[in-house]
């Protein structure tokens, strides 16, 4: 199932103008399957695009808190 839907997303990243939000799908997908290194770059992606989009930050928090690197992300600023 989410071969299927990777697949979709990374076409439509494909597009000429790909939205934050199609980078946070995709970024879901790969998160949800653990694959949390995959999910981050999608979603850093997503914020190049929007840097304040809540949807990619909500979702980049949500792969820092499940690796615990939301403490090292934190105090690296």
């Amino acid at each position: 199932m989410y071969q299927t839907l990777q697949a979709s997303f990374l076409k439509a990243v494909q597009a000429d103008k790909p939205s934050e939000y199609t980078f946070n799908f995709l970024g879901c997908s790969y998160s949800n399957i653990g694959q949390y290194a995959e999910a981050e770059k999608y979603f850093l992606k997503g914020l190049e695009i929007e840097p304040n989009g809540t949807a990619c930050l909500v979702s980049l928090a949500g792969v820092y808190l499940k690796t615990q690197r939301w403490l090292k992300q934190r105090f690296a600023d």
